[in-house]
């Protein structure tokens, strides 16, 4: 279900992108909404695997979105 959580991620930015025309931090925040039941259908031990491969890159992503907006 780890492959779920991350086709709604991507789906949901480039779906997103799409109809607004641009990127938002909006977006983000509404993808990873979009994406989180996906979580509920997965095993509670494979949790802790996505917990650790996503954390990192939800800080490398987070800190290249606020060096791209100018926030940082």
């Amino acid at each position: 279900m780890i492959t779920l959580y991350f086709t709604f991620i991507v789906y949901s930015i480039c779906t997103l992108r799409r109809v607004l025309g641009r990127e938002t931090i909006t977006s983000y925040g509404l993808a990873g909404a979009f994406a989180t039941p996906a979580i509920l259908f997965d095993k509670p031990g494979r949790l802790l695997e996505l917990n650790n491969y996503s954390m990192g890159k939800c800080i490398e992503s987070f800190q290249l979105i606020l060096h791209d907006f100018n926030l940082l």
